[in-house]
């Protein structure tokens, strides 16, 4: 058998021979790659010249606060002051109404910590609640107990138990008025006692809800309102 396959091998390779004789004249043809020689650039570099630092002339000098500038200062920082004291604490403007959303009654409650919690219902300024704003501005605190509601009439009651509180019917400068009418409770605060008796009292929720007022009594006046004075040290 194997010899069989070598001699057809050989009839191949001979058939192939006879009719490609050429084939065997083929040769591989080397290519070469010439590559351009390389250039040779030639670059000149420069001299920089580096001046070393030279200090100024001038010497530098501290400018010094002049009695103009301290004054000017001073006077800045005393405006800016009282531009954000504008910002917070409310203005009173008598005869103004204020409503919920005024913002003298929005910045009354801030200051308060709405301690009557009156910012959820919108409800006008209450004389309470700018009563309680002037005893807070004047440095006193109250201790309250736990009893509620703190509406106008309610106050002498309330605070009466209190060793801080004197309860009376004598007017004196930051005291809180109270007084009962038919028509409608009401606190008002003591601004100032005359040597005759008169009084002048600021009030919220007066004559009209939610209202600003001042007021001048004389003693007859309000004697007549059968008021009760309650003194807060």
């Amino acid at each position: 058998m194997q010899v069989l396959l070598a001699v057809v091998e050989d009839l191949y390779t001979f058939a192939v021979s006879m009719l490609f004789p050429w084939s065997r004249s083929i040769t591989r043809i080397e290519t070469k790659l010439y590559l351009p020689s390389s250039r040779v650039v030639s670059a000149r570099r420069e001299a920089m010249e580096i001046t070393p630092y030279q200090a100024p002339e001038t010497e530098y000098r501290e400018e010094v606060e002049t009695d103009e500038d301290a004054d000017a200062h001073r006077e800045y920082s005393e405006n800016e002051h009282l531009q954000r004291t504008a910002d917070v604490y409310p203005s009173f403007i008598i005869g103004a109404e204020n409503s919920g959303r005024e913002a003298t009654t929005v910045r009354l409650r801030l200051v308060i910590r709405d301690e009557f919690a009156a910012i959820l219902s919108q409800l006008p300024l209450g004389a309470h609640e700018y009563v309680y704003y002037k005893l807070l501005r004047r440095g006193a605190r109250i201790a309250w107990p736990d009893v509620r509601p703190r509406t106008p009439g309610s106050w002498a009651n309330i605070l009466g138990t209190l060793e801080q509180v004197t309860v009376g019917d004598g007017a004196t400068v930051g005291s809180v008025m109270e007084f009962v009418l038919p028509e409608k409770a009401h606190l008002a605060y003591v601004e100032n006692v005359f040597p005759d008796g008169t009084i002048q009292i600021s009030e919220a929720d007066w004559p009209d809800r939610g209202i600003y007022n001042e007021r001048v009594l004389v003693e007859d006046e309000w004697h007549a309102l059968n008021p009760t004075f309650i003194t807060i040290m």
